[in-house]
């Protein structure tokens, strides 16, 4: 299931949902946006793995452009 899909399962699910549940979901929503989350941690294990292997090669012939690793990290998170 891509990204797409799994927004699209969220919204259709809310549709439906009861008051506690709706109550729930903001109290996690305000736990994101008042404590601050590192991005790193959240990241997939693959994107990491290319990030630090780039970073190894800084300098090197085999670095990426940045422009490469937008589209790399788009690629795994419509994985």
């Amino acid at each position: 299931m891509n990204i797409t899909d799994r927004k699209e399962r969220i919204k259709n699910y809310i549709d439906t949902a009861d008051e506690e549940l709706i109550d729930k979901l903001l109290e996690l929503i305000d736990f994101f946006e008042k404590n601050e989350i590192d991005v790193w941690d959240e990241l997939p294990k693959e994107l990491k793995a290319e990030y630090e292997r780039i970073i190894s090669g800084v300098g090197k012939e085999d670095g990426i452009s940045h422009k490469e690793m937008q589209q790399k990290a788009r690629n795994l998170a419509n994985s």
